[in-house]
Parts: structure tokens; C-alpha cells; sequence
């Protein structure tokens, strides 16, 4: 077959064929020495526009570098590659083509040149993107959708993880938008999910990853922020949300909010925490945000049922924490008297009874005597401390976990009767007076340097010389 019949084969093809010298360098890369028809039509640019000029004149800027490293490392290597590249024509249109990459040899085997048969896969490869966001993206929206949104927030745990960084999550809910749709059509209802994903647009930074993660469910991951950043943000957001006038109705929404801990190792533990304060939001009848540890912060002009809830839950938990806190650093501070005076005491009682082996019969047998029931009452007393440092410890271990079990009880939360109940149960463990009277002053606002000077003071009264000597054992 004739050299006619092999150009009339290449000329014909409906596929783009180039063919390139094997002067590759880093750079530009080799030059184009042919190109047929079909690759005029494909770039826009004329034989003569192409020949003596580098591939790389096809690039543009989103051609991927690390595939055209991998077409000159092939070239300089003389071997074939096939892969996908995106390049651009003389008017700048980006096209997506399949290149075959092919060395060619002389009749010595020498590589003289390169062939790049390409194919355009332009319209297959918008398909599969169209396809790829109907995957990762809400319809009606444009946001991401709860898959993406899930591979975005295990993706931000694990650089927080490496860098001691943090986020903030939230999640806001449309209180009852079925009940929009019944009484209003679905295209109420509609409207109110684009109008919230544009005023979340807007509100947030462009790092800030925004999904709709369910039919009346938005998703908020906002690096770099924490709980109190996070609320500034949803505070601004809500205040847009009263000022929009073209709704059909003003929807009622609950927002939950939750900051990265480092503990944190997977996206289920700080949803569910997301989820807590978007149910305690939803319990107080919407129109607000709560922090997963679920106290309450009130947007400005919305109507709270419970006026003043915030500020009397945070005090509540402070106090009840600042007890907590006053009976561990009490214990620690008697212990080290406490342990010493029973390591002295157990030293000088062997010493005594060895010498009482070898002492006479009887006066001196007689003081000895006197000196260990002395030794023996002071390691008594020592002991005291530990049995009541293990009361309190226990009294602590109840009184955290019946304040943890209010916390997590939204119906109990807001209830001031449920918080009066805790206390009272908590002060009736108590079986000292000096104890029962630290506890009323930190609930009535003492520091707990304050009221441990209060308990010292009070026990120092009570341990006067003459108190007698008798031993009380708990």
C-alpha cells in the first residue's frame, strides 16, 4: 500500500491525529510538526498555525499539570500512555479529549516522533459532571447534598485532628413545612427553601461549606469557628430572615449548634450533638439557636416562653460545677496533712513497740503503753479523712451525674423546680453542717475560694481543745 492511501487513512479520520518531534522539554514540551482535519476543527487552528509551535499550546488554565507530567515522562521514556486531558481551541474553548500517546520508529528503531491520536469527549465528559453534581448536589438548591456534606465533614475532622484546629457545625430546620405545604401548596414551600439557601449564602464565608441535608434540613460546617463565632453568624442570618418580606409566610426555624472536640474521631458524635440543641430549639418553639450543651440564646425580637432561661440555666450549672470543684480541691488540701501525719504515726508506733520488747516490765512498759494509744488515736483520725474524702468524691460522682442526666432532658432543662430538686437532693447527702453550709454559699453566688474559707473557718470552731477527744467513725 502506497504512501497515498496512508494519508487519505489519516486525513479521513474523524478523530484528531498530531504528530510531534521528540524534542521534549520540561518546559513546552515537543513541537507540532502535522496535524490532521479533524484536529483543525477540533482546536481552530490551521496546519500551518500549528506547525513549529509546543503542545502546550493547547493548555489553558485548569489543564491538569500532574497529566501533562505524566506525557512527558512518557515521551522521555519512549513509551505509550493513553489519558484524559482537558484542553483549549484558538477561540479559547476548553474541550476534554482522550489522548493515545504512540512513539514512532525509523527502520533502526529509533523513536523519531510522537503520534497523539485524540478523540473528543467533550459531551461525555459534561454528562458525567452533570451526572457527578446530580450525585453531590441538592436539585432545587444547588447545595451540596448529605452525602458530599458527609464526605466534607470527615474530611475537616481529620484536619483538625492533625492540626489542633476546629469547626463548628449547625443544623437548621424548618419547623413544619409539611403544614406549609398543606395549607399553602408545595410552591410555598419551595420558595421558602431557596429564599433560606441564598440568605445562608449570604451570611457565610466562602470557606464555609452550606448542604441541604434533608427536605427541611440545612447543614452549616464552618471551619475555624467556634461556638461563639458560629453564633454571630446565625444571629446575622436570622435577623436577614425578619427582614424578607416577600415569603409567603415567615417560617418558624430551630438551629443547633456544635464545636469540634478533639475527641471527636467521626462526623455521627458531633451530629448528634448538633442535634440536641436543634431539638432543645424545636422544644422552645423555634425561631432560635442553641449550642449543643443546650442553653438557650434568643434572636432579637422573637418571643421567649420562658423569659430570663439562658442566664438562670448557665448559672444553675456554674454553681452546681463550682460545688463539684469546692469538695475535690477540699479533699486535696487535707489529704497531704492527712498522709503525713499517718505515715509519722505508723513510723513512731513500730519504733515504740519494738523498744517495748526490751523495756522493764513495768513503769516503762506503762509510758510506752501511753504513747502508742496516742499514736493509735491520731492514725485513727487520719483515717477519718479518707473514709469522708471517698463520701464526698461519691457525693460528687451522683451530683455530676444527676446534673448530666438534666442536662440531657429537654423537658427538664428549662424546668427551675427540676434544678431546685437537684440541690436539694445533693445538700441532703451532705452529713456535716460545715459541708451543708458551703454548698448554700456557692448557691448563693460565693466563689469557691470564698466559701471553703467559709467551711474552714466553721471547722476550725468546731475543733476546738476543748471539744474532748472522742473519736467519731463514719
Amino acid at each position: 500500500m502506497n504512501a497515498d492511501i496512508y494519508q487519505q487513512i489519516v486525513e479521513c479520520c474523524a478523530d484528531a491525529i498530531m504528530l510531534t518531534d521528540t524534542r521534549c522539554t520540561r518546559e513546552e514540551g515537543p513541537a507540532i510538526c502535522y496535524v490532521n482535519p479533524a484536529c483543525e476543527r477540533l482546536t481552530g487552528y490551521s496546519q500551518e498555525e500549528l506547525a513549529g509551535q509546543p503542545v502546550t499550546l493547547l493548555h489553558g488554565p485548569d489543564t491538569n499539570t500532574a497529566t501533562w507530567q505524566r506525557l512527558q515522562d512518557a515521551m522521555q521514556g519512549e513509551e505509550p500512555l493513553t489519558t484524559r486531558m482537558l484542553q483549549y481551541s484558538k477561540d479559547g474553548r476548553p474541550f476534554w479529549v482522550d489522548i493515545d500517546l504512540r512513539p514512532m520508529f525509523n527502520a533502526y528503531g529509533t523513536v523519531t516522533h510522537f503520534a497523539w491520536f485524540q478523540r473528543d469527549i467533550t459531551g461525555r465528559q459534561r454528562m458525567q459532571e452533570h451526572l457527578a453534581r446530580m450525585t453531590d448536589h441538592d436539585g432545587m438548591t444547588g447545595l451540596l447534598n448529605a452525602r458530599a456534606f458527609m464526605r466534607e465533614l470527615k474530611a475537616e475532622i481529620q484536619r483538625c485532628q492533625r492540626h489542633n484546629a476546629t469547626f463548628a457545625l449547625a443544623l437548621l430546620d424548618i419547623n413544619d413545612l409539611k403544614g406549609i405545604n398543606r395549607a399553602l401548596g408545595h410552591d410555598a414551600g419551595d420558595q421558602i427553601i431557596r429564599t433560606l439557601a441564598l440568605a445562608l449564602n449570604e451570611c457565610l464565608r466562602e470557606e464555609d461549606v452550606l448542604a441541604r441535608t434533608d427536605g427541611d434540613e440545612f447543614a452549616i460546617l464552618m471551619p475555624e469557628t467556634d461556638l461563639h463565632r458560629a453564633g454571630r453568624a446565625i444571629s446575622r442570618f436570622l435577623q436577614l430572615m425578619e427582614s424578607l418580606e416577600d415569603l409567603p409566610v415567615e417560617p418558624q426555624l430551630s438551629i443547633g449548634v456544635t464545636e469540634f472536640q478533639m475527641l471527636d474521631t467521626q462526623p455521627e458524635p458531633i451530629i448528634a450533638r448538633a442535634r440536641q440543641g436543634l431539638a432543645q430549639a424545636r422544644h422552645q418553639g423555634g425561631g432560635r439557636w442553641c449550642p449543643s450543651i443546650r442553653w438557650i440564646w434568643q434572636a432579637d425580637g422573637m418571643t421567649d416562653p420562658h423569659p430570663g432561661l439562658q442566664a438562670e440555666q448557665v448559672r444553675h450549672t456554674l454553681r452546681m460545677l463550682a460545688v463539684a470543684v469546692a469538695q475535690i480541691e477540699f479533699s486535696l488540701r487535707e489529704s497531704e496533712s492527712s498522709v503525713n501525719t499517718l505515715s509519722q504515726s505508723f513510723t513512731r508506733m513500730i519504733g515504740q513497740l519494738e523498744a517495748t520488747a526490751h523495756a522493764d516490765k513495768h513503769s516503762a512498759l506503762a509510758r510506752d503503753l501511753e504513747h502508742l494509744h496516742e499514736e493509735t488515736v491520731r492514725c485513727v483520725m487520719s483515717f477519718q479523712f479518707f473514709d469522708r474524702m471517698a463520701q464526698r468524691l461519691h457525693h460528687v460522682k451522683t451530683g455530676l451525674q444527676r446534673l448530666a442526666d438534666l442536662i440531657a432532658d429537654p423537658d427538664q432543662l428549662g424546668r427551675d423546680d427540676a434544678w431546685q430538686a437537684l440541690q436539694a437532693e445533693i445538700r441532703r447527702r451532705y452529713t456535716m453542717p460545715e459541708e451543708r453550709a458551703m454548698f448554700d454559699a456557692i448557691l448563693a453566688g460565693a466563689s469557691v475560694d470564698e466559701a471553703l474559707s467559709q467551711y474552714l473557718s466553721a471547722l476550725s470552731q468546731t475543733s476546738r481543745p476543748d471539744a474532748g477527744d472522742d473519736i467519731e467513725l463514719f
